[in-house]
């Protein structure tokens, strides 16, 4: 019954703005080419003997990693922040295909000490060392504004970040993969020992195929892709594909609906997925709103999965100019999650981020305080909080 509320709720919002007369309905924002970049800066961007340009693009994130798992305190520093991890990448404007916009795109992870992977028992992360994990996109796309947009390659499937759609300006922090900030991390038993239960294994949100783990590339496969041309805001992909990073042999079929509108007070995204990993069936979705002159947002995200549990995350927040060097966004969040990881147990996760924007220097000044707590039907735990700070730079 919910995923049919999104549903309808998203042809609500169509109706409306369209009954307004004011309506514009733009482009989803489905995988994006163009990086961020700044016209009077081109450091970026060089071009090849035959005219044609390469575009490097990506981010720096890192961050101060405190965590308190009821009994001991830990702090790690510096960590990538899992968030949104540190990564570059490069973009090659090739010649056309068949009257085909072609572009040729490398993109690659670097995260030796990802918040997601400290623990209480490893705080030396994975190290500088870079293997087929750490490759995140390597693909050929063809796009055509008529017909639509074919990828092949390594990339993200259709329902990559289906259920993290996010209008907030927190979401360098908080979103509702509340896991990547700590997900590494035992949870201690109430008798103050540590159990075998991590964070990422009890919290999820059901991201495409990526179900209980905390692994942030779970929605990346070596696949063929399609996405729709736009259509009133809403555009449809569908994907096929393997993942070579596991050597898991299944394959994996998925299919996503976005869309995303902006009216005279209002701007909307939203999304809901399916994706089919043979023995696991995942659906998932999200939803989120904002009003342009308060600054006020709301974010609904919801997932499940056959054989695990579900859970709903809702976010409220704020986005006000409060110095003019850019937007400065504050967020309230809830996780409410059902049978992840062991039957009958409930995760639950409170948090509360700020980010400051540096928008001339495409910096993002970040800070986050996340409380996790679990229970099951055979061990009570001790809550635990973690607090992460940091700076991300895009370029």
């Amino acid at each position: 019954m919910r995923w049919w509320s999104i549903i309808s709720l998203m042809f609500t919002i169509v109706g409306l703005g369209a009954s307004q007369g004011s309506a514009e309905p733009v482009v989803a924002n489905i995988d994006k080419l163009i990086p961020l970049t700044d016209p009077t800066d081109d450091w970026r961007v060089r071009t090849t003997l035959t005219g044609q340009k390469i575009t490097m693009y990506g981010q720096v994130s890192q961050a101060f990693l405190g965590y308190d798992d009821g009994l001991v305190r830990n702090t790690f520093v510096p960590v990538d922040n899992s968030n949104a991890s540190t990564r570059v990448g490069f973009l090659w404007q090739l010649y056309p295909v068949f009257g085909l916009n072609a572009v040729a795109r490398f993109e690659g992870g670097i995260t030796p000490r990802a918040s997601n992977a400290m623990s209480q028992l490893d705080s030396s992360g994975s190290g500088f060392s870079f293997d087929g994990t750490h490759v995140r996109k390597l693909e050929l796309i063809l796009d055509s504004a008529r017909f639509g947009t074919l990828s092949f390659g390594q990339g993200s499937t259709a329902t990559d970040s289906i259920a993290e759609i996010d209008l907030s300006q927190t979401k360098v922090t908080a979103y509702s993969a509340v896991s990547q900030t700590a997900g590494g991390q035992y949870l201690r038993l109430a008798n103050g020992s540590l159990s075998t239960l991590v964070i990422g294994n009890v919290f999820d949100n059901f991201d495409g195929d990526n179900v209980t783990g905390y692994n942030s590339d779970g929605s990346r496969k070596l696949r063929i892709r399609y996405d729709s041309p736009s259509f009133k805001g809403f555009k449809f992909s569908a994907a096929a594909g393997k993942d070579t990073v596991t050597n898991n042999p299944a394959t994996h079929l998925d299919m996503a609906l976005r869309y995303e509108g902006k009216f005279d007070k209002f701007q909307f995204s939203g999304g809901i997925g399916y994706s089919d990993h043979e023995a696991r069936k995942v659906t998932s979705g999200s939803l989120s709103a904002l009003h342009y002159d308060t600054g006020v947002n709301i974010t609904v995200a919801l997932g499940s999965e056959n054989a695990s549990g579900d859970y709903t995350y809702v976010k409220l927040g704020l986005i006000r100019e409060i110095v003019a060097a850019g937007d400065t966004a504050f967020s309230f969040d809830y996780y409410d999650g059902k049978g992840l990881g062991v039957a009958g147990s409930s995760s639950r996760s409170y948090g509360l981020a700020v980010s400051q924007q540096i928008k001339k220097k495409n910096i993002e000044i970040f800070g986050l305080i996340r409380r996790y707590e679990y229970a099951d039907p055979t061990n009570l735990y001790k809550p635990s909080v973690a607090v992460l700070a940091g700076v991300r730079w895009k370029f």
